[in-house]
């Protein structure tokens, strides 16, 4: 993807340097910067220019589909290059990289913004592990991509790159791959202050009533002073959390659960998801919980007379009903550009268990990571940090992974037999606080699926 990298490598000098040197068509390069400026409205346009895919009848290592032609590859390129966003052809959204650009459409549209946080660009195909999971199943989603055009101006900032490993097997084969990181979603008013946050992976439902339910508040936020905004989050946020744990306390008696178990699951929420932010060469790898597969299944009652031991995929079923309604678990389906993809083998089932494990995300970042946000914006002083304080916060308390670490967590604190050779001065502003052998462990251990 030549242009695609060129429109986001740099500035205007070097691009046009670049595609001089390389070949490419300026007339191209010029139209898709013209197309930019335009907003969403120049991303419709240029979904208008989508050519013929001619009917074929699907080959057998297909799930479903034709193999796009080459031209059709190349419209999806120009696409992403005017939405600023990979795999944009799939959701048709369009997004700012700068925040004043977005602030100015904001106040223009009186909406609200909805501001990603990532490692890595959202252009780049080796992105955080989180954003390559919201370009191919969360944006593309009808419904929410519906909404989202509709009510909010879309932004993305990356807070770091992202690390990258290459293994060599030794015999040919090598497998790249991103390691850890985490992503986070605000909710700014059209000022670009902070009203809410959606934190790690969300299924399609659970994310857009995350939006819905902060919309009005981020739309009233913008004509309120500093004063009434922080009264406004202080109440809104105190409210979220009754309203979270009011629904576990009902589910706990449900369950016909102790005290003990209780406060064992609300661990479970605090933690699990913490140790799979850092703890693997992707946040894919599946994580192992906290507490045994039988405590779990005991709590959810996911056997009949709680003195068999369940199986895993029997409890995470269980725990993804706590935010995946039956009625609407149709909605939750996978995208048609994650289905229409080679098949490689056990592909469907890797996409089943993903839906699966995706669901069991959300619970645990909807009541563990994101009722940590509503706390800390229902106190005053949290309330009134500024984004970069917060995003600080986030990555520092909630992911357990300080953006001032030069490592990212990824150097272990016990002798490992490799000589480093760090900046004495950032090393010195890493606070990141010791881990347990565990989680060392599952830092490293390797995802057994395919890259």
């Amino acid at each position: 993807m030549k242009i695609f990298s060129l429109i986001f490598a740099g500035g205007a000098i070097a691009t046009m340097c670049a595609i001089h040197a390389m070949g490419e068509d300026e007339q191209r390069i010029n139209e898709i910067h013209r197309l930019r400026a335009m907003g969403q409205a120049g991303l419709d346009e240029a979904f208008h220019r989508k050519p013929e895919q001619k009917k074929a009848q699907p080959p057998d290592n297909r799930v479903n589909g034709s193999e796009p032609s080459n031209e059709l590859k190349e419209w999806r390129e120009f696409v992403d290059a005017v939405a600023g966003q990979r795999d944009a052809w799939a959701s048709r959204l369009y997004w700012y990289t700068e925040i004043e650009e977005a602030k100015k459409e904001a106040q223009r549209t009186n909406r609200p913004i909805l501001s990603l946080r990532l490692l890595g660009k959202l252009t780049d195909e080796q992105s955080c592990a989180n954003s390559r999971f919201f370009r191919k199943t969360l944006y593309p989603n009808e419904e929410l991509g519906n909404y989202l055009r509709d009510h909010f101006i879309l932004h993305w900032e990356s807070v770091r790159p992202v690390p990258v490993v290459t293994i060599d097997f030794g015999d040919g084969r090598t497998l790249k791959r991103t390691i850890t990181g985490n992503s986070i979603h605000y909710i700014l008013d059209a000022q670009g202050r902070l009203v809410d946050a959606l934190p790690g992976l969300y299924n399609p439902q659970t994310f857009q009533s995350g939006l819905v339910q902060a919309y009005d508040l981020a739309k009233s936020c913008s004509t309120h002073s500093d004063e009434k905004r922080i009264d406004a989050l202080v109440a809104y946020h105190s409210e979220c959390i009754t309203r979270l744990d009011t629904k576990l306390s009902g589910l706990f008696k449900s369950w016909g659960i102790t005290s003990d178990q209780a406060n064992e699951f609300r661990n479970w929420l605090s933690h699990s998801q913490r140790q799979q932010s850092q703890s693997s060469v992707d946040s894919n790898t599946r994580p192992n919980p906290m507490i045994s597969p039988i405590s779990l299944a005991i709590m959810v009652g996911a056997t009949s007379t709680r003195s068999n031991v369940a199986s895993d995929k029997n409890v995470m079923l269980a725990i993804r009903g706590i935010e995946r309604p039956v009625e609407r678990a149709n909605a939750t389906a996978l995208p048609k550009n994650v289905v229409e993809r080679p098949i490689v083998d056990g592909f469907m089932m890797e996409l089943e268990d993903f839906s699966l494990r995706r669901d069991i995300d959300t619970v645990q970042n909807e009541y563990g990571f994101h009722r940590a946000i509503h706390a800390a914006l229902a106190d005053p002083k949290g309330a009134d940090q500024s984004l970069q304080q917060f995003t600080e916060w986030a990555y520092s308390e909630l992911f357990l992974a300080p953006l001032n670490d030069p490592w990212y967590g990824l150097r272990a604190e016990a002798y490992d037999g490799y000589d480093y050779k760090p900046d004495s001065k950032k090393e010195a502003a890493s606070k990141r606080p010791i881990q347990s052998i565990d989680e060392k462990i599952m830092r490293f251990r390797l995802s057994k699926s395919a890259p």
